[in-house]
């Protein structure tokens, strides 16, 4: 018995279900031998999500800092490949968690390091969510 994902080519056949296929080969005397394959055929899967998020979004480990379109591939439970579309919008960080006067907001500069916003004010530098970075 074979067991194989989504295709499996036999004697230059290639078969997509699961089942019981025969053939004749031909031996050197001229005779026919008749074998059988046994195969089962499972499949892969496939999934999509849409995300919205500020600044950044964490998906399966990975940190993702600018809108796209991300695969992940896993193996679901036949053995197969599973693979996940994520369709993900990132939108401009607000800083709300700052405390500042309308002066220092002025004097703010936006810096973006390694994808991640950064605000900088007074020679501190804070993350888009206002904890101070050394």
């Amino acid at each position: 018995m074979d067991v194989a994902c989504d295709s499996y080519t036999w004697n230059e056949k290639t078969f997509t279900e699961s089942g019981d296929y025969k053939d004749t080969l031909h031996t050197e005397l001229g005779q026919d031998s008749i074998i059988t394959l046994h195969l089962t055929i499972n499949h892969s899967t496939f999934g999509e999500e849409s995300q919205e998020a500020e600044g950044s979004y964490e998906w399966h480990d990975v940190i993702y800092t600018q809108s796209g379109d991300y695969e992940f591939v896993t193996t679901n439970t036949a053995g197969c490949d599973s693979t996940v579309t994520l369709h993900l919008t990132i939108t401009e960080s607000v800083i709300t968690n700052v405390p500042a006067t309308q002066a220092e907001q002025v004097a703010a500069e936006k810096i973006v390091r390694d994808g991640q916003l950064y605000i900088r004010r007074k020679d501190n530098t804070y993350t888009a969510t206002g904890l101070k970075v050394d």
